[in-house]
């Protein structure tokens, strides 16, 4: 059970990183764009 949550906890915050990478990278093509 605690490792099911601490397993779930970890991909969201995983998911939340590709995110925000991939605004930042969204951004950078649109500036050099």
């Amino acid at each position: 059970m605690f490792f099911s949550v601490f397993s779930q906890e970890k991909w969201l915050y995983f998911l939340d990183i590709i995110i925000e990478i991939n605004n930042n990278f969204s951004y950078i093509i649109r500036a050099k764009g």
